[in-house]
């Protein structure tokens, strides 16, 4: 369990550095660190390279089902993904809060 508290310290850092660390941002450098196409990466989970682009842009949100789809291909804590799509999302409303979700 060591690694995924590692990811989640890693995200807390990177927020603190940069501000609010945006959901497609997370996940086009995630995908990009793990040197994976859009093209593989949108194939793998079952969307479009388009619509994975416009997601990693902003320009379009993930929902929660794809968020854990994303956090299964990337090997990543569902827990990790889903707080951050959840904090994406009260951020864009306005709302600056963190989210600490427990695995069950």
């Amino acid at each position: 369990m060591s690694i995924s508290k590692n990811k989640l310290s890693a995200a807390q850092a990177i927020s603190e550095i940069t501000g609010h660390l945006y959901f497609g941002d997370m996940v086009k450098s995630l995908r990009m660190c793990e040197n994976i196409s859009q093209a593989e990466m949108a194939r793998s989970i079952g969307i479009s390279r388009q619509y994975l682009c416009n997601i990693e842009s902003g320009e379009r949100k993930a929902d929660v089902e794809l968020a854990l789809k994303f956090a299964e291909y990337l090997k990543h804590p569902k827990e990790f993904f889903i707080s951050r799509l959840l904090e994406d999302q009260l951020y864009t409303a306005g709302l600056d809060y963190t989210i600490t979700l427990k695995a069950s």
